[in-house]
C-alpha cells in the first residue's frame, strides 16, 4: 500500500543517515587510534555507495575497509595479529561511541 510504502522510504532515509553518522563516527576512531602506533595512516574519509551486502538493511549499516592489499606496506601491516587487534578495537570502540551517542540523544530528562 502507498502507507507502506511510505513508511518503509522513511526507514531507510533515517537508516542513510544514521549509516552516516555511524561511518563518519568509526572513521575518526579508527584513525586516531591506528595512527598512535602507525603515523604512516591516511585518513581517505568515508564515502557512500550501495553495496550489496548493505542493501536491506534494517539498521545502520557500514562496510570498513582498512587497507589495500595491493599496497606492500599496508598489505604486511594486515598480516600482523596485532594490526587486527588494533583494527577491530578501534571499529569497536567507534560503535560504541555511536551508541553511547545515540542514547545520550534519545534520552528524556
Amino acid at each position: 500500500s502507498d502507507l507502506q510504502f511510505i513508511l518503509a522510504d522513511l526507514a531507510t532515509k533515517a537508516n542513510t543517515e544514521e549509516s552516516d553518522r555511524l561511518a563518519g563516527g568509526v572513521q575518526k576512531t579508527l584513525v586516531r587510534s591506528l595512527k598512535i602506533k602507525h603515523p604512516a595512516v591516511k585518513d581517505l574519509g568515508h564515502k557512500e555507495a550501495l553495496f550489496f551486502v548493505l542493501l536491506g538493511a534494517r539498521m545502520p549499516a557500514i562496510l570498513v575497509e582498512t587497507s589495500f592489499l595491493s599496497h606492500p606496506e599496508e598489505e604486511k601491516l594486515l598480516s600482523s595479529k596485532d594490526y587486527q587487534d588494533d583494527v577491530a578495537t578501534a571499529i569497536a570502540d567507534g560503535v560504541q561511541g555511536f551508541l553511547d551517542e545515540r542514547a545520550r540523544l534519545a534520552r528524556v530528562d
